[in-house]
């Protein structure tokens, strides 16, 4: 499944091609459902052998992996109220096949990331004995290659809820106006809602031990997660374009490019560095676990695993974006001049990782880590951290 999906990865980036293809084999083969447990009918993988194969599918396409950011944030939500006794609806849904995008930031609002009302203009109206939803939203990742997307609104009493919606239904329209730097393929753009109606199944509100317990870290390490993929992308191009250099400098240190040992230093680095994300990445996954396992069990959580946790995955982000923002710089070490051509693309892993780390700034999170460790105050809690 991965070597298919890296297959058109390198032309989908250069061209702009959106991988759809890649999506069709995803829910043909119901990947979706990975963190659903086997007597669900999913495949019942932990937290760590997850991240372990995220890290795998960020490596042949970053895009594909951070657009389905929002699906597997949601499955463990749903897995999470399912054992608070929700009904298993939407994880049906899931184990068939379906995925499930967001559509919760609106940029009117002032802040980022929260759920307070004053932060959504978008209405969740009653109409009779169902509802009706008004509202634009940007930063829709992966919607468009969704059959659901999850959509966060106010009701009529004012309370922040969530609207579950199919991408096709009349009065939703996504659209692919996503002009970043990198992630381009993503389609992080717009999502916005005309009078779609909205059935009382629906429509629920999230709880709140999932969020404050595990969920957030969970979304965030995904991200790094990506990033440590990317990592490893960098190392192998670094192996292939060196192998294939024919040309060095003239006061170059080895007689062809491939046997200059400042060259082969620098490879050496790249591979040492996409290892220690990789190892990063893992252990605060099972970090993660061992915190999960205990709010899934009474829905609270143990606060000190809960701690730990949140510290390990913040940890990991500080690390990780270290280590890439150097690497995707030296990869250009390895590569010479002609490298820089856009048909090689070489460029995209910079890119890539740099728009990942724009999500939450790593500024933030090393100075609750400070804050933390010398004062003792509290690690944020909500979404974003």
């Amino acid at each position: 499944m991965l070597s298919r999906i890296e297959e058109g990865a390198f032309e989908r980036e250069l061209n702009h091609t959106s991988p759809v293809d890649a999506f069709a084999m995803i829910q043909e083969a119901r990947l979706g459902a990975l963190r659903i447990p086997a007597d669900l009918g999913g495949y019942g993988i932990g937290l760590v052998t997850f991240f372990e194969f995220l890290m795998r599918l960020a490596t042949v396409d970053p895009n594909v992996a951070h657009a389905l950011r929002a699906h597997y944030v949601f499955v463990d939500e749903r897995l999470f109220e399912f054992r608070r006794g929700q009904e298993r609806l939407w994880l049906d849904h899931i184990v068939a096949g379906d995925l499930f995008g967001n559509a919760n930031t609106e940029l009117t609002a002032k802040q980022a990331a929260g759920l307070e009302p004053s932060r959504f203009q978008a209405r969740l109206s009653a109409d009779g004995d169902e509802y009706r939803l008004n509202g634009t939203k940007f930063y829709s990742t992966g919607s468009l290659y969704c059959q659901w997307v999850v959509v966060s609104a106010v009701n009529d009493a004012g309370a922040v809820v969530r609207a579950i919606v199919p991408t096709n239904r009349d009065g939703v329209r996504i659209d692919d106006d996503w002009d970043g730097i990198g992630q381009r393929l993503t389609a992080s753009g717009t999502a916005v809602f005309d009078n779609v109606r909205v059935y009382t199944h629906e429509v629920f509100i999230r709880q709140a031990g999932h969020v404050d317990g595990y969920g957030s870290p969970m979304a965030q390490l995904y991200l790094t997660a990506v990033t440590a993929g990317i990592l490893e992308a960098i190392n192998r191009d670094a192996v292939t374009v060196l192998r294939g250099r024919t040309r060095t400098f003239a006061h170059g240190v080895g007689s062809s490019a491939k046997d200059d040992p400042l060259l082969q230093h620098v490879v050496g680095q790249l591979a040492s560095d996409a290892f220690a994300g990789r190892a990063v990445v893992l252990e605060a996954a099972r970090a993660l676990a061992d915190a999960a396992e205990t709010v899934m069990a009474d829905g609270v959580g143990d606060k000190s695993l809960l701690e730990a946790a949140k510290m390990a995955c913040a940890k990991a982000k500080v690390t990780i974006e270290n280590l890439v923002s150097r690497s995707g710089w030296q990869l250009f070490d390895v590569a010479g001049a002609s490298a820089t051509l856009r048909t090689k693309n070489l460029d995209r892993h910079w890119r890539n990782a740099r728009t990942i780390a724009s999500h939450n700034p790593v500024l933030y999170k090393t100075r609750a880590l400070g804050d933390y460790l010398v004062n003792g105050n509290p690690l944020p809690r909500g979404s974003a951290f």
